[in-house]
């Protein structure tokens, strides 16, 4: 009887770690560099008007340094800069998940980011700088190393 309700139990807080939204939340601003950052979501460069940058192609992959690495979602930022995108993975939000972040814009240099997932009270940063924007193969540099994706040298 006591394994029936640890089992139970279980099951239950699976299915509430699995019915928990999460939103990937953030603001895309102009700099002097191309970053994707995390920070606390009382960050004035959040919330300040200027440099705001609208139509910031954002795309977030599961275990970026993989190959088997799985997209979690696209956005794209609003006209003051700001996304906010769902994750449906079991447990986000709750569970650590490691990313990666890629934004790009015509115009700007790409930004990308690896970390944990956010937890609440954070937000995602990017700072694009003015640029050319240039295919990042949306794989990060550890593999980009290990693996020839320029037939041509």
């Amino acid at each position: 009887m006591v394994g029936a309700v640890r089992w139970l139990s279980g099951l239950s807080l699976a299915a509430s770690l699995g019915a928990c939204s999460y939103a990937l939340q953030g603001r895309a601003v102009q700099g002097d560099y191309s970053a994707v950052e995390v920070v606390d979501a009382s960050d004035p460069r959040l919330t300040d008007p200027k440099g705001a940058v609208s139509g910031v192609s954002v795309h977030v992959q599961a275990d970026p340094t993989k190959l088997n690495r799985k997209t979690l979602g696209r956005v794209v930022s609003g006209r003051t800069g700001e996304f906010s995108m769902p994750v449906d993975e079991f447990g986000a939000g709750m569970l650590e998940y490691n990313i990666g972040v890629y934004a790009r814009k015509k115009g700007y240099e790409p930004a990308e980011g690896f970390f944990g997932l956010p937890g609440g009270g954070k937000r995602l940063l990017i700072t694009l700088a003015p640029g050319v924007d240039k295919d990042t193969n949306e794989m990060p540099s550890s593999l980009k190393d290990e693996f020839d994706l320029n037939p041509m040298r």
